[in-house]
């Protein structure tokens, strides 16, 4: 599912599952216009209710939610109650929010809320979640399991964020199932430059 310079948009409810090519997005909300403008922002959209599984375990980069601005601004959306089992993602998040960070165009009030993941297997060494240049937000009430374990050791970031201010981290729970994450060391948050 992708959506293109979207305002006012609700995902909800949708059941996808299956193999996933590597460096793309399940679902996707994206400023593709390429036009640094504050008419072309990923504004007021709600991705909420779905269940995502992506099937191949290995597979190094895919992301199931994502909402990225390369050019603009990421302001007041909301990720809530969905449900993905997936791979570990190549140095990003299953769930990502990521602002352009260029002046002007602030990324705020942003939510990635009471959502449920479960790593099925090693794509890389990336996080659960992942928000980048993001102001006044939060990421409360995650549910983060591992369900795998590793051939060779392994770092993972349950929280990743980069160049965010007032960000609210709030009871999220993480936890590796019984009889899984051999060779495996999570980070729960972890802040990257």
């Amino acid at each position: 599912i992708s959506l293109r310079d979207p305002v006012g948009c609700v995902v909800i409810g949708n059941v996808i599952k299956g193999e996933a090519p590597s460096g793309s997005a399940v679902i996707s909300l994206e400023d593709l216009s390429g036009v640094t403008s504050s008419n072309n922002s990923c504004e007021n959209n709600i991705v909420s209710g779905n269940t995502i599984e992506i099937t191949n375990t290995t597979v190094a980069s895919v992301s199931a939610i994502r909402i990225i601005a390369q050019s603009t601004k990421v302001v007041n959306n909301t990720i809530c109650d969905n449900i993905i089992k997936a791979p570990i993602r190549n140095q990003d998040g299953l769930i990502e929010i990521i602002g352009s960070g260029l002046a002007g165009f602030p990324s705020e009030g942003n939510s990635i809320d009471n959502n449920t993941i479960i790593f099925t297997g090693a794509g890389g060494d990336g996080a659960a979640i992942q928000v980048t240049s993001i102001l006044d937000s939060s990421i409360a009430n995650n549910r983060i399991r591992i369900e795998f374990d590793s051939a060779s050791a392994r770092v993972l970031g349950m929280v990743i964020f980069n160049a965010c201010e007032r960000l609210l981290i709030s009871e999220n729970q993480i936890r590796c199932s019984a009889s899984f994450g051999t060779n495996i060391s999570a980070r729960a948050f972890q802040e990257q430059n």
